[in-house]
């Protein structure tokens, strides 16, 4: 059946304003996808990073398992907007409300084992329930919403658990969902490696 709605064959696919009209030939990406494409560059090099700070196996297997939960935000959502239209005002709004989630991410990256894991699962599990309900609202009953009906139930269930796990991580500081100003220090917190201490002034 997911065969058949990759290929724009089924006759499932909702008549929607929303949904993007299938036309012969190749569709192009739009610049509003090219866009929400470069947050996912930034949270890639964010890994990258991570690993140089420490290249070990138990930093590598935290690399690994963040570019996997990076995957698969991406995925869904390029899935979702080849059916449903970035150029219209309700897509684009989720749009950027997954690219928001996203860059608390990427942020969240460099401690996402630590102080911010929590604001990783936070951002991973808001971005695939929000979305997800998003198309679950606007589509009729039907094939095609219950294949995202689905999709949703997985996220509202896993999202307990990815949030559990993050705050049973050790974190110093943390406010809601992990978060507190960047470049703020925890109490008893050593200053980044690198960092040198000014001389005073004569």
């Amino acid at each position: 059946m997911l065969a058949d709605v990759a290929a724009g064959t089924s006759p499932s696919i909702p008549d929607l304003p929303i949904i993007r009209t299938r036309q012969e030939g190749e569709q192009r990406a739009t610049f509003f996808e090219l866009f929400f494409d470069l947050v996912y560059v930034f949270a890639v090099t964010q890994l990258s990073h991570h690993l140089l700070d420490d290249i070990s196996w138990a930093a590598a297997a935290e690399t690994t398992f963040m570019l996997v939960a990076l995957y698969w935000a991406w995925n869904y959502t390029t899935w979702m907007t080849n059916w449903f239209d970035p150029d219209t005002v309700p897509v684009r709004l989720v749009l950027v409300f997954v690219m928001a989630a996203s860059l608390l991410m990427a942020v969240a990256i460099p401690e996402g084992f630590g102080e911010y894991a929590l604001l990783f699962a936070c951002g991973y599990s808001g971005l695939q329930v929000g979305r997800n309900a998003f198309v679950v609202a606007v589509t009729p009953r039907g094939r095609f919403n219950q294949n995202f009906r689905q999709i949703l139930a997985w996220s509202l269930i896993s999202a307990p658990l990815w949030v559990a796990a993050a705050s049973s991580t050790p974190r110093r500081g943390a406010g809601f969902c992990g978060w507190r100003p960047l470049g703020s220090t925890s109490p008893g917190r050593s200053p980044p490696t690198g960092s040198r201490a000014r001389a005073p002034r004569r």
